[in-house]
């Protein structure tokens, strides 16, 4: 099993805000705080294979230009030898 947690940051040098007429542009000054946390755990399958399950979700804490959000995410690997 592996857990894994995350808070990373975004921080423009420079730029210009959004304003409410406007689309955002590559140039916006943006900037964020987000938290996340993933899961995998590992089932064993076959031998010599290993087979896991993943799960996953983060949070933007604070922004600036950017909106607060929130996304999950799961899946399945398949890890397999092509080499002995």
């Amino acid at each position: 099993m592996k857990i894994e947690a995350n808070y990373d940051g975004m921080n423009t040098l420079g730029g210009f805000d959004i304003r409410r007429q406007d689309m955002p542009f590559p140039s916006n000054n943006m900037d964020a705080t987000r938290a996340s946390l993933s899961f995998q755990y590992y089932i064993p399958f076959v031998k010599e294979s290993i087979l896991s399950v993943l799960v996953s979700g983060s949070q933007v804490l604070t922004g600036r230009n950017m909106g607060q959000s929130t996304a999950f995410s799961g899946g399945l690997t398949y890890q397999f030898g092509l080499w002995k």
